[in-house]
């Protein structure tokens, strides 16, 4: 498999291949102002963060092992925890965890083969390890050249990596708290309230009363549209006598009918 890039080894395999650096070089020459922004501001933003960084991940560190030697839990918002899939992450959410580290990888490597390219670094190759379940991308470029380079640089292809990241994570957490307003088109809203789920020892449930999934849209004659309306039309059902309905007396003889002949059945069958 040497011309294919592939290789297989104890508990990982490795891809390389030189397949992408036509269209890294020519992502590095386009809009060149653009990309000089970019990546002079990720210098200035991860070194403004780094000591950040190293401060959380200490007192995350610090707390820990006090936490550990006195037993107490308390200061729970600062704790240093990894991420290990079928131990403190859930074997069925193992495929959210894999791609999530694929994209954050890709991207973290993508930085730095850019940025490596815009500062005329040779670029021999990307490559891609899955390490049991870990994917994990790197990107392989001249070492002899990067040294050589100026300082400014030099950070630019370094932090380009974790720049990269920030900026995903940002936009994640962005998608995450906008996620409501960025579906609600494919939503309907205030046409009715929707049954999850019913009690089992609820008299609405049944054949002829709720089931799940069902929508309602009034309660006797008052409209509900939300959960607001909800609420209101039961308070307003408690609080006004129940209605009564006008039935016609051809259903009220067939009901009597009924009930008679059920209770002729019952008082037979018990009699015996």
């Amino acid at each position: 498999m040497e011309n294919t890039g592939l290789e297989i080894k104890p508990f990982r395999v490795v891809w390389f291949t030189s397949f992408f650096n036509r269209k890294i070089i020519k992502w590095s020459i386009e809009k060149t102002n653009l990309l000089s922004l970019w990546f002079n501001l990720g210098v200035i933003v991860s070194i403004i963060l780094l000591p950040i960084a190293l401060g959380v991940l200490i007192k995350m560190t610090l707390s820990n092992f006090v936490n550990k030697s006195t037993g107490d839990t308390a200061d729970v918002n600062w704790q240093l925890e990894l991420m290990i899939p079928g131990i403190n992450v859930p074997v069925s959410d193992i495929q959210y965890y894999i791609i999530t580290l694929g994209i954050c990888s890709l991207f973290h490597e993508l930085g730095h083969a850019v940025a490596a390219s815009r500062e005329n670094v040779q670029i021999y190759g990307v490559g891609f390890i899955l390490a049991l379940v870990l994917p994990i991308a790197y990107v392989s470029i001249n070492q002899e050249q990067l040294k050589s380079l100026k300082i400014p640089g030099q950070l630019r292809i370094l932090c380009a990596g974790v720049w990269h990241n920030i900026v995903l994570a940002a936009v994640a957490a962005v998608i995450f708290y906008l996620n409501s307003w960025i579906w609600i088109p494919l939503f309907v809203s205030n046409t009715g309230v929707f049954v999850t789920s019913i009690a089992m020892n609820s008299p609405l449930l049944g054949a002829k009363g709720l089931e799940t999934r069902d929508i309602i849209f009034k309660i006797n004659n008052c409209e509900v549209k939300n959960n607001d309306d909800w609420y209101h039309c039961l308070l307003q059902t408690i609080k006004e006598p129940t209605p009564g309905y006008c039935v016609k007396q051809n259903i009220i003889e067939v009901i009597h009918f009924e009930f008679f002949f059920f209770f002729l059945i019952y008082t037979h069958i018990r009699d015996f």
